[in-house]
């Protein structure tokens, strides 16, 4: 092996959520593109690498097992492959980074990589974190997720969604937060800085790092290592992301909290700045979105009635605070 092209060994946490039947493509592009990169890479590490599929035992209802058997089978020679049920997390409330928590506990390489599977790995995604994690100064690394503008659905979305169009891909070299669906770091130093609790479905991204930030560790970016996200393609996972969304925005207010990650860039209506933002943004990505008068208008009534949503989320929350945690997920 030539030491200049060799990589350090890792432990991929594969984040699991089931999927209707409908939506079997993307597991399987995701499951697909993984298994290529590690073969790729395979050559060039010395350790075996360890795979662990880790989901949520009471809610899936597909067979896993036989799903990640069929779409791994080219990688079960190369890696540790261990599938990883988790019992007792509540069905709902603030499990999302828990969970990464819980299976980072399984891992023995010093490389923690978190991927879910309901996005894509581009091409060079696995070799832009080892490539950084090759040098022992770095901590943490931060990979990129965007959306795609191909469908109309998709072109509506991409100009206010919280992941931005593949062409706004920034190569920024640091980073002030992270996106948990795909993201790199030293197990070591998430065992000594684990992932926050925090009553609110976002926001952990940028309270971890700026914990990391203030005790020295800084937060790589690797635009190499990025993944197509999803949009969402149901009323009700529209419906639940604006809700949980508008949770977060009071929970934010009411304690104080100035790490919410959705505040800024994104929406929040707790800040004037925000707010304009938000429109001024929509204003400018309309301008590369492709959508004629007739799609605008209807993208223009998308981000009302998920704006609306939000202000509901918000309302309902400053009422029943755990109503929408007890109830619904991202």
């Amino acid at each position: 092996m030539n030491p200049q092209m060799s990589y350090p060994s890792f432990s991929m946490v594969i984040h699991w959520y089931d999927f209707e039947p409908s939506d079997i493509e993307r597991p399987r592009k995701m499951l697909e593109s993984v298994s290529k990169q590690i073969i790729s890479v395979s050559k060039n590490i010395s350790v075996k690498p360890e795979v662990f599929v880790v989901y949520i035992a009471e809610e899936t209802k597909n067979h896993v097992k036989d799903f990640i058997d069929e779409h791994l089978a080219s990688i079960k020679s190369l890696v540790d492959l261990k599938l990883i049920p988790a019992y007792g997390f509540n069905k709902y409330n603030l499990r999302y980074f828990a969970l990464k928590n819980f299976a980072a506990t399984h891992a023995s390489h010093e490389v923690l990589i978190f991927v879910d599977n309901d996005v894509i790995p581009d091409k060079d995604w696995l070799i832009g974190y080892l490539g950084e994690m090759k040098n022992p100064e770095t901590k943490m690394v931060a990979g990129n997720a965007y959306i795609l503008r191909n469908t109309i659905s998709e072109k509506a979305f991409s100009l206010f969604w919280i992941f931005p169009p593949k062409d706004e891909i920034d190569d920024d070299s640091e980073k002030r937060y992270y996106h948990g669906n795909n993201l790199c770091i030293r197990r070591t130093v998430l065992e000594k800085i684990p992932f926050p609790n925090m009553a609110s479905y976002h926001g952990q991204g940028l309270a971890h790092a700026d914990t990391l930030r203030n005790q020295g560790i800084k937060l790589c970016y690797q635009p190499k290592a990025s993944v197509e996200h999803p949009t969402p393609i149901r009323f009700f996972e529209f419906f639940s992301k604006a809700m949980c969304w508008g949770h977060d925005l009071y929970m934010d207010k009411k304690l104080g909290n100035n790490v919410n990650v959705i505040s800024d860039p994104n929406f929040n209506l707790n800040n004037r700045r925000s707010i304009r933002k938000f429109f001024s943004r929509i204003k400018f990505r309309h301008r590369n979105a492709g959508l004629n008068p007739i799609t605008t208008i209807g993208s223009l009534g998308i981000i009302t009635g998920f704006v609306g949503f939000i202000f509901l989320g918000y309302l309902l929350s400053s009422v029943y605070p755990s109503l929408i945690r007890n109830h619904l997920s991202t």
